[in-house]
């Protein structure tokens, strides 16, 4: 069986909670998936009690071949970091353009098996006036044979 979206977004997770954890140049960063129950409160609480979050949406597909014995699909994942100045920071903790920063880092040309490398092919800030906002978008692709 090919590679299935879920296990793309599980690997973009996987490699960033190597960002996050103790002693990590991201440590204490919260990081959700978009499809998890109760999203927005799960935001909401994540951003009132560390400051900091990163929310990996789900990936889309959109077929390029033009063959019918297989599909060639680029798939494409926004991953949105936030931040509230005033709960994260503190110490000298990385701003939302630093978290940004690394994530990019991590995620140019990373391999996730049965997908081509990963890209970035894009990062903007997203206006917001409670909070800092930055958002990724990741692209990378997969061929999937006809099945019979």
């Amino acid at each position: 069986m090919s590679a299935t979206l879920k296990d793309f977004t599980a690997a973009i997770r996987a490699r960033l909670e190597t960002l996050t954890g103790a002693g990590a140049a991201l440590e204490g960063v919260a990081l959700l998936i978009e499809d998890a129950p109760e999203l927005e409160l799960k935001i909401n609480a994540a951003i009132e009690e560390t400051g900091a979050l990163m929310l990996i949406g789900r990936a889309s597909f959109s077929n390029k071949g033009d063959a019918r014995h297989a599909a060639h699909q680029e798939l494409r994942s926004e991953i949105a970091v936030g931040e509230n100045p005033l709960l994260w920071r503190t110490n000298g903790k990385p701003t939302c353009d630093q978290i940004a920063d690394q994530v990019v880092g991590a995620l140019q040309g990373f391999a996730i098996t049965g997908f081509a490398p990963l890209e970035i092919l894009d990062g903007h800030p997203v206006p917001d006036k409670e909070r800092q906002l930055f958002e990724i978008i990741v692209r990378s692709s997969r061929i999937i044979q006809k099945t019979t």
